[in-house]
């Protein structure tokens, strides 16, 4: 990744604004380290003490540490492949560790997500028709008024020929 340029309408003699980084190039290989156990670079950072906010500052501006978590991530996607696989022929829980290879993490990562978003409309983009309808439940009613209910279902049905 690219580093940030110094802006040029700043003057060399002013100093800095804000707190100054934390990065120190050897945090990469622990962190790389934690992410070939499985960890996400969230997780692993958190490990060592760090922000994830500040990880993700520090992808864009140090190409050593992008490129750390980027052999991170190549590691860690291995050891959950080994695992599943590991289960799968054991008789493990390989659904959960599936789960876990493709939902890794939910922020900067990278990695993708396995969700949907899925709308309903009815004819030409439009709203759902629905329909209520009142069930008679003819189990409670007399014999009487089975009867008549009869009567009338009848005379419905002859008048509709």
């Amino acid at each position: 990744m690219p580093k940030k340029k110094p802006q040029p309408d700043k003057p060399a003699d002013k100093p800095v604004m804000g707190r100054p980084t934390l990065y120190d190039p050897s945090i990469n290989p622990k962190i790389e380290e934690w992410m070939a156990q499985g960890y996400s670079l969230e997780s692993a950072a958190i490990k060592e003490g760090i922000g994830p906010r500040t990880v993700w500052g520090w992808l864009k501006v140090h190409d050593d540490f992008s490129q750390a978590v980027e052999r991170g991530r190549v590691k860690s996607s291995a050891w959950w492949e080994a695992k599943l696989l590991e289960h799968a022929s054991g008789g493990g829980n390989s659904a959960l560790i599936q789960f876990g290879l493709r939902n890794r993490s939910k922020s900067a990562s990278g990695w993708n997500h396995d969700t949907q978003k899925v709308e309903h409309s009815g004819p030409n983009g439009g709203p759902i028709q629905t329909e209520t309808k009142k069930i008679l439940d003819v189990t409670k009613l007399s014999p009487e008024d089975l009867e008549a209910l009869e009567g009338i279902l009848t005379q419905l049905d002859e008048g509709g020929e």
